[in-house]
Parts: structure tokens; C-alpha cells; sequence
């Protein structure tokens, strides 16, 4: 029986250049996240105030990091500017090509286990998508908060701006880049959705009884 893991891996990997970059932009973006906590978590431990300054460092690159994914990821869409139509529907008839071709090979699996497969993936992307709803007005709420401590209205003390300061960017820039892999996996997870409906569909014609025509000859 097909797992969700063996289907996502079953469909035709397309080599692309960007893909390297974006691993590599994932990755930097990553180590700037450790070492921007790591240098907070010590300058609050041994209460230097350079250390927590340097934190900012870090959270700087991981904003560089971010625009060059956004950067990467215009780039490879510059067709969609040219003909937004002909690009949408070139990309269409791939998916759909690739969908078919893995759903007409699950349709001879088990039916009854393709729609428990179809119901438990349906619910983990509403689990899914519900974080990303989260994460979203996260992204937006924090660098208001962000404005009003660097402003002084809530007139805390000089350290404790501070710290405040570094906590609230490094939130912000958490949340936009928790939101990136999981949007990126919900874009997969409702192509292999859509693959098991169709599958399922498949199934249950297979599965019809057809008639034949008895032609009768008159004696």
C-alpha cells in the first residue's frame, strides 16, 4: 500500500538552478537565527549590552537572506509578467500531467484505504493552514510593536528596550521565515491531495459494472 511519502516521491522531479540557491539561502538563514538567539541569550546571561547589540547583526543578514529568496523567486516568475495567462495555464497542464500519471497507477490500490489516506490528509492541511493563519498576522503585528518600544512609548528602560527590541526582530523574523517551508509544503501537500481525489475517482469507475451490448440475431 502507497504511503504519502512514496506518492509526494513518485511524482517527476524537475531539476531546476534556483533550487540549489534557495537551499543555501534556507541554510544561511538558519545559522543567522542561531547565532542572533545565542548572542541575545548570552548578552543577558552575562549582562553585556555589546553582546545583545551584536544580536542585531545577525537579525540584519537574516532580512538580506529573506530578500535574495524573494529575489530568486521574482526572477524565476518573470515569465508570469509577460503572459500571467499562458504562464498559469503552461503550469496547469504540467501538474495535471503528473497528476494523472501518479493517480492512474494508485487508482489499482485498495479503495477504502485511498479515502481514509484522502481524509486524514485533508485534515492536516487545515491543521496546517490554520498556523500559517497564525503566523501571518504574527509577521505583521510584531514590527508595530517593534516601532512603538524604539519610539519610547511605553517608556521602559534603556536595557530593556533593548532586549525588547531584539526579541520582537528576531519574533519577526521567526514567523516570516517559519512561514516560507510551510507554505512551500502546503503547496505539495495540496498536489498530493488533489492526486488522491483523483485517484479515488478513478477507483470507483473501475469499479462500476459495465454493460455490453448483446447484439440478437432473428433466426
Amino acid at each position: 500500500m502507497p504511503t504519502f511519502s512514496s506518492i509526494l516521491h513518485s511524482f517527476p522531479q524537475t531539476e531546476e538552478a534556483r533550487d540549489g540557491v534557495t537551499r543555501y539561502v534556507g541554510a544561511f538563514i538558519l545559522v543567522c537565527i542561531v547565532l542572533a538567539l545565542a548572542l541575545l541569550g548570552a548578552g543577558i546571561y552575562w549582562e553585556r549590552r555589546a553582546l545583545i547589540y551584536a544580536a542585531f547583526i545577525p537579525s540584519s543578514l537574516m532580512i538580506v537572506g529573506m530578500l535574495l529568496h524573494l529575489f530568486v523567486e521574482v526572477n524565476d516568475s518573470k515569465l508570469f509578467f509577460k503572459n500571467p495567462a499562458a504562464y498559469m495555464a503552461d503550469g496547469l497542464d504540467h501538474r495535471f500531467a503528473q497528476e494523472k500519471l501518479v493517480a492512474t497507477e494508485l487508482a489499482t490500490s485498495d479503495l477504502i484505504e485511498l479515502q481514509r489516506m484522502k481524509t486524514r490528509l485533508d485534515a492536516d492541511l487545515v491543521r496546517s493552514e490554520r498556523l500559517l493563519d497564525i503566523l501571518k498576522p504574527l509577521s505583521m503585528l510584531a514590527p508595530a510593536v517593534l516601532i512603538l518600544i524604539s519610539l519610547g512609548v511605553f517608556r521602559l528602560p534603556g536595557l530593556v528596550q533593548d532586549i525588547g527590541k531584539a526579541l520582537v526582530a528576531s519574533v519577526t523574523v521567526g514567523a516570516l521565515v517559519a512561514s516560507i517551508p510551510i507554505y512551500t509544503g502546503l503547496v505539495k501537500l495540496r498536489t498530493l491531495s488533489s492526486t488522491l481525489h483523483y485517484a479515488i475517482e478513478l477507483a470507483e469507475e473501475n469499479k462500476k459494472p459495465r454493460f455490453r451490448k448483446v447484439s440478437r440475431k432473428r433466426a
